[in-house]
């Protein structure tokens, strides 16, 4: 147990939020002087200061009057997060916000070469040659993806503490990534509804290759594979705008990240490694006992539909 001074305790917490004394002074109305006395236990605050500073601090009055262990503060109110390391966190998530979509946007896109060209050629000496150069495309574009995801998560691991454990802020670090929010509420709309708006309309070359020819194999090849190139720009375009959002709610524990949630997934952390670990192997297990890649890619469409029944499940489970 150490136990500190009044003087230690204001010092400890006006650097945990980022002040300096005459930023704190300049907040109780006070000269710097008598903050730095305070730090010196060369003076007492007074009864009005310490009510301001247990406001400002969010502690007990009782916390900073007594002698009290600093790791007792530390465990209640969270795990504390110092402005130079959300700046490393948010500098990572920046980089995070260009190479997911662009890894994601690949694994997506990889079987269009196989599709594609199987759809043209199908029924043609020259059917095998062109399916084994879809392959080929299909492994290279998954192989890449999945690296760069790989790689972007191992760069990223030193933060993943951030998603599941609570954590504390500075005062001036929750206002910027307040304003931070606020300013990109127009943005994160447009981007949001341009990423849905073509999700959905990326069936459409397909209906309309039924409509037109819906016995042309050919025509409906090509309108699959403009399917899947849509759907990745419109994925790419939402997990590019929900990088950062999701970083700053993780920060200031707001939407899908508040404490009752970060509780959530330190509990049920393991299910989606588990799930699309599993998810996976059907796929390759399907995909090589048939040979029917051009159609077993559908088992990510439904993995993704179910995988969201399951966490649901599990939250309805935990909220009983």
């Amino acid at each position: 147990m150490i136990a500190l001074t009044t003087g230690e305790k204001i010092i400890e917490l006006r650097k945990r939020n980022g002040y300096s004394q005459e930023e704190l002074a300049e907040k109780l109305d006070v000269s710097r002087q008598s903050v730095s006395k305070w730090e010196l236990n060369a003076s007492t605050p007074d009864l009005e200061r310490i009510v301001q500073m247990s406001e400002l601090f969010h502690v007990s009055t009782d916390y900073l009057l007594k002698e009290g262990d600093q790791s007792q503060v530390d465990t209640q109110a969270g795990r504390w997060l110092g402005d130079e390391e959300v700046e490393r966190f948010l500098a990572y998530k920046r980089k995070e916000q260009k190479t997911l979509p662009f890894a994601i946007g690949l694994c997506i896109c990889s079987p269009i070469t196989l599709i594609v060209l199987g759809g043209l050629w199908e029924g043609t000496p020259q059917e095998d040659r062109f399916g084994g150069l879809g392959m080929i495309v299909l492994l290279v574009l998954v192989a890449i993806g999945v690296g760069v995801l790989i790689y972007t998560s191992t760069q990223g691991a030193k933060f993943e503490w951030i998603e599941k454990e609570d954590v504390r802020l500075s005062e001036r670090t929750a206002r910027m990534l307040r304003q931070l929010k606020n300013d990109d509420e127009l943005g994160h709309a447009k981007r949001t509804t341009l990423g849905i708006c073509l999700c959905v309309l990326s069936v459409l070359p397909l209906f309309v290759s039924l409509f037109l020819d819906p016995d042309n194999g050919r025509n409906m090849a090509v309108s699959v594979g403009v399917l899947l190139f849509v759907v990745a720009i419109g994925a790419g375009i939402l997990i590019y705008d929900g990088t950062m959002q999701e970083a700053v709610d993780m920060l200031l524990q707001e939407g899908e990240y508040t404490k009752k949630e970060k509780r959530f997934n330190r509990r049920y952390g393991y299910v989606p490694g588990v799930y699309w670990c599993l998810v996976t192997a059907i796929y390759l297990a399907w995909s090589f006992s048939t040979e029917r890649w051009d159609e077993t890619w559908l088992v990510f469409a439904v993995g993704g539909v179910l995988y969201a029944a399951v966490i649901g499940v599990l939250k309805a489970k935990k909220a009983e």
